[in-house]
């Protein structure tokens, strides 16, 4: 019975990226059959699956400080669950690769952000990838668990700067629909740096304390 109670635990987090892959999917197809026409519906796409992978991001890279900040049922369950919502965000990004490129072979290379997106963005996606190749106990041990940790945060702030970038750019024009996703942005980073804050004060009063 402990076995399969174990089992079950373990099967949680496969199950995530399951729910939310054919989640995304189905509301993508959706999209198709219900926008008229390609472009349209690309776009549409495009907007969607940015949403999505920003949730999934900010609950991946929110889920350490608010285990400090807020420590209960819901932090644990996203530090336990925090590899399979990255790999949920790394998929529902590869959607939101594909509709650009399905845009830009429709010639709308311009509304998705001309060639010149892809050189940094094309570098994000490489990081992506490997975070994503590199989610497993098995990763960890080859690529030792400092370098391991190290890497993966340098990625999950590459995807934040990616994520600065694609809600702060277009913020002047379009205030009301980038000011609240910009506004979210800023927020999981003040959760980081508060719960960074709070972690140096217990350790600095750590020492005083024996």
């Amino acid at each position: 019975m402990a076995e399969s109670k174990a089992t079950n635990r373990l099967d949680r987090g496969p199950i995530l990226v399951l729910w939310t892959t054919l989640a995304i999917g189905a509301l993508l197809a959706g999209i198709w059959v219900s926008t008229p026409g390609p472009i349209p519906a690309l776009r549409l796409a495009i907007r969607l699956t940015a949403r999505t992978s920003f949730a999934l991001f900010a609950l991946a890279f929110s889920a350490a400080p608010l285990r400090v900040l807020v420590p209960g049922a819901f932090s644990s369950y996203l530090i336990q669950n925090r590899r399979y919502l990255g790999l949920s965000f790394g998929i529902s990004h590869l959607y939101h690769l594909g509709a650009i490129v399905l845009l830009i072979g429709q010639g709308n290379a311009s509304r998705a952000g001309g060639a010149a997106a892809f050189l940094p963005g094309g570098f994000l996606y490489l990081w992506i990838f490997f975070m994503m190749a590199t989610s497993s106990n098995r990763a960890v041990r080859w690529v030792g668990p400092t370098r391991w940790a190290l890497l993966h945060r340098m990625g999950m702030y590459f995807i934040f700067l990616g994520f600065l970038k694609g809600f702060g750019l277009p913020l002047a024009q379009d205030p009301l629909t980038y000011g609240p996703l910009f506004a979210l942005l800023m927020a999981v980073l003040a959760l980081r740096l508060w719960a960074w804050k709070i972690q140096k004060r217990r350790a600095d009063l750590a020492p005083a304390l024996h």
